[in-house]
């Protein structure tokens, strides 16, 4: 493809030598109005565009020095959206003809910029005479390695496709070489004009993520491009803004939350695709959710450090969250929104724009991190499920701990401190032992590189539960032989709110004149006594419950039991 006429390519751009801390060329101040900020792996080299004599250009800007160069410009338009590759020699960026933040832009183009050669190319092109694209282009994302760059397209020209009269956006991807880029390619020719939107790649764009636009709101897309042919593509989670760590294996987003109160703010989270595993990632050190609302996250190279920018009532913060180690920084402040930020592939630097100015920040790791905290204790209660034996069963609403996204929970149930065997579940059934003692759950969160975090319930006393007896005050029988029928049951002693207690159980005593009768309760509660040959007339009975360690006895019933004459 050649490069398209807007584009003028600045001289002295010769190709660097080998080791070349930059690109041959004179070096220029840095711009009014800096914007669009992308940072290299390493943090050596830091892309962006800026305004020079009423001129938008491309800078790549070198740090150490201070120096930027100027690599190219665009007549009647601006540069926006930079992507830098690792290595700092690839630039993919958009020329808009729209101001930002009004909207797709049918004139937009997208470029890739080797600072080292001194060429720029025009990837967007027409696949037929090279010429822009019939419709816009945007949103490019150049690999790590350089050798892809992904952008999302409306043009109907740029690729082969089915899709000539769809009207959404595809996601598509084109290798890079040193004789330019190759022809652009759907990354899913199945799905052409469903409508996607920023996407986000890995190192080597084996793993290409985007938001996938619907009347049900917005859902990530996730493309594996990895085994060769054509990509296939899973929905991995709601939200909106992916972006993907350089191994392809963490994914950020941000999505709706709602808060106490009504208030809805967006959240920034990260996900973990293997195993589908989310943490929230703009909270503070103890896990509690940061006021404001986080938007445009970045991650490093293994998504176990997360950027994103955080809009509160006194302005705009970056903040930096290693949801590995559980530690929140805020890295600055003051920060211009619509201009950008990016985070160093290796997690070490940070860049953005305040009162005008590119800022780049070190990032420090802390030398010691403290143990995981538990936001909330787990808490024992009684639970309503049945029982086996002839105890109740007791359940565990576990520790909700900080955020953080390689723990490990250990669980074990504790009497009067002392761990119970083989009790490490979320439900533990009491036994005889436990009768008057204190029941407890502690938790230990293992995290790699960490102290061992515990968190431990308070005691719950076990009782022995309570006994109802029902039996009829009055019966009337025709029969000299009398079979009563009576019923037990249980509740808890003291929670009376819940529904869970131990089996009925014990026996029923019956006190008939001078004789007494047995029965053993079922676990369905009934008792059945057969009574003696009876003469007609009436008979007083009294009916006594006998409890169990873990019930205890009802109270007395007394029946009155009128036998009829048989005629």
């Amino acid at each position: 493809m050649t490069t398209a006429l807007v584009v003028t390519v600045l001289p002295g751009l010769a190709a660097a030598g080998a080791g070349a801390a930059h690109a041959a060329g004179t070096p220029v101040e840095v711009p009014s109005g800096p914007s669009d900020l992308s940072v290299s792996a390493d943090g050596r080299w830091i892309a962006f565009a800026g305004d020079e004599g009423g001129s938008s250009g491309l800078y790549r800007y070198d740090p150490v020095s201070g120096q930027a160069w100027r690599l190219a410009s665009v007549d009647g338009a601006v540069v926006a959206e930079t992507s830098i590759s690792g290595d700092g020699r690839f630039i993919a960026w958009a020329r808009r003809t729209a101001a930002r933040g009004q909207g797709w832009d049918p004139s937009s183009q997208v470029y890739v910029t080797d600072a080292e050669a001194g060429t720029t190319w025009l990837v967007s092109g027409d696949r037929v005479d090279g010429s822009a694209g019939n419709e816009g282009s945007a949103q490019p994302q150049v690999s790590d390695d350089g050798s892809h760059v992904v952008f999302t397209t409306r043009a109907t020209d740029v690729v082969e496709g089915p899709y000539a009269a769809a009207p959404g956006s595809d996601v598509v991807v084109a290798s890079l070489g040193a004789q330019g880029p190759s022809q652009p390619r759907l990354v899913s020719a199945e799905e052409a004009g469903v409508d996607f939107s920023e996407p986000t790649v890995d190192a080597d764009a084996d793993r290409i993520a985007f938001t996938r636009s619907s009347v049900g709101g917005s859902r990530i897309v996730l493309a594996d491009r990895a085994a060769g042919g054509p990509a296939s593509l899973a929905e991995v989670a709601v939200g909106s803004a992916p972006a993907l760590s350089a191994d392809g294996s963490s994914l950020a987003l941000v999505r709706t939350q709602s808060q106490p109160g009504g208030v809805v703010r967006s959240a920034t989270y990260v996900r973990t695709l293997a195993t589908g595993s989310e943490v929230q990632a703009d909270v503070e050190d103890k896990g509690w959710p940061l006021r404001g609302d986080s938007a445009a996250p970045v991650l490093d190279r293994d998504g176990g450090s997360v950027l994103f920018a955080l809009a509160g009532a006194e302005g705009t913060e970056l903040v930096e969250r290693d949801v590995d180690l559980g530690t929140t920084r805020v890295l600055a402040r003051g920060v211009d929104p619509s201009a950008g930020h990016d985070l160093s592939t290796d997690g070490a630097h940070v860049v953005h724009v305040g009162d005008g100015a590119v800022w780049v920040v070190d990032v420090d790791r802390p030398s010691e991190v403290g143990a995981p905290n538990a936001m909330w204790n787990p808490l024992v209660q009684r639970a309503s499920t049945p029982a086996r034996g002839r105890g109740y069963v007791l359940r565990v609403d576990p520790a909700v701990w900080e955020p953080l996204r390689t723990s490990r929970v250990e669980r074990q149930w504790l009497r009067n401190g002392r761990p119970i065997r083989g009790a490490t579940g979320l439900t533990y059934e009491i036994t005889a032992a436990d009768l008057g003692r204190e029941i407890k759950v502690r938790e230990r969160l293992r995290v790699p590189g960490l102290p061992v975090g515990v968190a431990t319930s308070r005691g719950y006393k076990v009782k022995p539960d309570l006994a109802r007896l029902l039996a009829p005050a009055r019966l009337r029988v025709g029969a000299a032989r009398v079979t009563l029928r009576v019923r037990v049951r249980t509740l808890p002693g003291s929670e009376t709110y819940v529904k869970g207690a131990a089996a009925p159980q014990g026996t029923v005593r019956v006190v008939v004149g001078r004789r007494v009768l047995h029965a053993t309760v079922g676990r369905d509660g009934w008792a059945r006594l057969m009574l003696p040959r009876m003469r007609p007339g009436r008979h007083q009975l009294r009916v006594q419950h006998v409890g169990t360690a873990y019930v205890r006895a009802a109270a007395p019933k007394r029946v009155s039991l009128l036998v009829r004459q048989r005629r």
